[in-house]
């Protein structure tokens, strides 16, 4: 199977261009470009395909070029519109940490509904090449798309059957679950002692209809993340 390339754009490319050694000019030689090609990627502009190909080429598939195309994206139309982040929250109806999480890249595949309001919000559509690089960077093959939600967020709660992660301000994940409705489940954890910030910060999931399948993955996810799995090491939390 072919490796997707990684998507390279704004600050993890210049991170990269810095650990390589490397002045603007000279990878715009590499690349076949000018020196304010390379800077406008820098500050954000997207490459194409042929762009992605020539980068992946010099700087290889690396991890720490993964980007942040739509939290990338809602900063840059949020300052040209000179919006704090506590003002596009009451003009989306998301909220003040949600959208921190969205631009900071701890939640890089928001819910529909929520790219969505933050478009309305900001009177802007939603590139195409950031909508198909968030997808090729969420997508599992046979499976579906890995999508972050805000768990404090009744709102934004997933009404689907499948698995959930919840992770700490340090993006570590503290539970995992399963449920045939992820907002019953989620919502069953609002009296527990843990269930607050900044134990649980962000959470994502992904959809799997089969309960017997949704069991199995919980309990192999939980086993192979151990003692990271603090909250659920033992599926001991049930209501």
């Amino acid at each position: 199977m072919t490796q997707p390339m990684t998507p390279y754009t704004g600050e993890h490319l210049k991170k990269l261009r810095v650990q390589a050694n490397l002045t603007q000019v000279q990878l715009a030689q590499k690349l076949g470009l000018t020196q304010p090609a390379v800077s406008a990627l820098e500050n954000g502009a997207h490459p194409s395909a042929e762009q992605q190909k020539k980068l992946s080429e010099v700087f290889g598939n690396s991890e720490d070029a993964v980007s942040n195309p739509f939290g990338d994206w809602v900063k840059r139309e949020r300052e040209k519109l000179n919006l704090t982040v506590q003002e596009l929250a009451v003009k989306s109806k998301v909220s003040v940490p949600g959208i921190y999480n969205i631009e900071a890249g701890r939640n890089t595949n928001p819910r529909q509904v929520t790219k969505d309001k933050l478009a309305k919000a900001l009177g802007a559509k939603i590139p195409g090449d950031v909508t198909a690089i968030v997808k090729n960077q969420s997508e599992i093959d046979g499976m579906g798309a890995f999508t972050d939600f805000e768990p404090f967020s009744p709102d934004d709660l997933p009404k689907t059957a499948g698995i959930y992660v919840l992770y700490d301000v340090t993006e570590r994940p503290v539970y995992v679950g399963e449920g045939g409705d992820i907002s019953k489940r989620i919502k069953s954890h609002n009296d527990k002692f843990w269930f607050k910030r900044p134990i649980v910060d962000t959470a994502s999931y992904i959809e799997v209809s089969d309960e017997k399948l949704r069991v199995q993955i919980e309990k192999l996810l939980i086993k192979f993340l151990k003692s990271n799995a603090v909250l659920n090491k033992q599926n001991v939390d049930r209501p």
